[in-house]
Protein backbone atom coordinates (compact mmCIF):
# COMPACT_ATOMS: atom_id res chain seq x y z
CA UNK A 1 0.00 0.00 0.00
CA UNK A 2 1.19 3.47 -0.86
CA UNK A 3 -0.60 6.79 -0.27
CA UNK A 4 -1.57 8.82 -3.34
CA UNK A 5 -1.74 12.58 -3.82
CA UNK A 6 -3.86 14.74 -1.55
CA UNK A 7 -4.52 11.97 0.97
CA UNK A 8 -7.65 9.86 1.04
CA UNK A 9 -6.31 7.21 -1.31
CA UNK A 10 -3.62 4.67 -2.12
CA UNK A 11 -2.52 2.08 -4.65
CA UNK A 12 -1.59 -1.56 -4.39
CA UNK A 13 -0.19 -4.12 -6.83
CA UNK A 14 -1.83 -7.56 -7.08
CA UNK A 15 -1.62 -10.76 -9.18
CA UNK A 16 -4.47 -13.18 -10.05
CA UNK A 17 -8.12 -12.94 -11.12
CA UNK A 18 -9.72 -11.93 -7.80
CA UNK A 19 -7.91 -9.06 -6.11
CA UNK A 20 -9.03 -8.10 -2.61
CA UNK A 21 -7.74 -4.66 -1.68
CA UNK A 22 -8.03 -3.40 1.90
CA UNK A 23 -7.93 0.40 1.63
CA UNK A 24 -9.16 1.37 5.14
CA UNK A 25 -10.73 4.62 3.86
CA UNK A 26 -13.91 4.08 5.91
CA UNK A 27 -16.38 4.50 3.04
CA UNK A 28 -17.80 2.58 0.09
CA UNK A 29 -17.80 5.85 -1.90
CA UNK A 30 -14.44 5.35 -3.59
CA UNK A 31 -13.24 5.62 -7.19
CA UNK A 32 -11.25 2.62 -8.39
CA UNK A 33 -8.83 2.66 -11.33
CA UNK A 34 -7.25 -0.60 -12.52
CA UNK A 35 -4.05 -0.60 -14.60
CA UNK A 36 -1.91 -3.30 -16.20
CA UNK A 37 1.33 -3.37 -14.16
CA UNK A 38 3.50 -3.87 -17.27
CA UNK A 39 2.34 -1.04 -19.54
CA UNK A 40 -0.07 1.00 -17.35
CA UNK A 41 -2.96 0.50 -19.79
CA UNK A 42 -6.49 0.50 -18.39
CA UNK A 43 -7.82 -2.90 -17.34
CA UNK A 44 -11.59 -3.30 -17.55
CA UNK A 45 -12.72 -5.26 -14.50
CA UNK A 46 -15.65 -5.82 -12.18
CA UNK A 47 -15.36 -3.91 -8.91
CA UNK A 48 -17.32 -4.82 -5.77
CA UNK A 49 -17.37 -2.90 -2.51
CA UNK A 50 -18.17 -5.53 0.15
CA UNK A 51 -17.63 -3.10 3.04
CA UNK A 52 -16.34 0.37 3.94
CA UNK A 53 -12.69 -0.66 3.89
CA UNK A 54 -12.38 -3.20 1.07
CA UNK A 55 -12.79 -3.32 -2.70
CA UNK A 56 -12.69 -6.54 -4.71
CA UNK A 57 -11.48 -6.35 -8.31
CA UNK A 58 -12.28 -9.28 -10.60
CA UNK A 59 -10.42 -9.60 -13.92
CA UNK A 60 -11.45 -11.90 -16.79
CA UNK A 61 -8.01 -13.56 -16.90
CA UNK A 62 -5.10 -13.77 -14.46
CA UNK A 63 -3.34 -10.42 -14.46
CA UNK A 64 -0.72 -8.41 -12.63
CA UNK A 65 -2.48 -5.13 -11.92
CA UNK A 66 -2.13 -1.88 -10.05
CA UNK A 67 -5.30 -0.82 -8.21
CA UNK A 68 -5.70 2.84 -7.30
CA UNK A 69 -8.44 3.70 -4.78
CA UNK A 70 -9.47 7.30 -4.04
CA UNK A 71 -11.99 8.42 -1.42
CA UNK A 72 -14.83 10.47 -2.92
CA UNK A 73 -16.74 11.54 0.21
Amino acid sequence: QTAIGGGGGFFEQSVGTVHTIQHNLGTELVMVEVLDAADLSTVYATVDRPDKNVVRVITAAPAEIIVMVKKVL
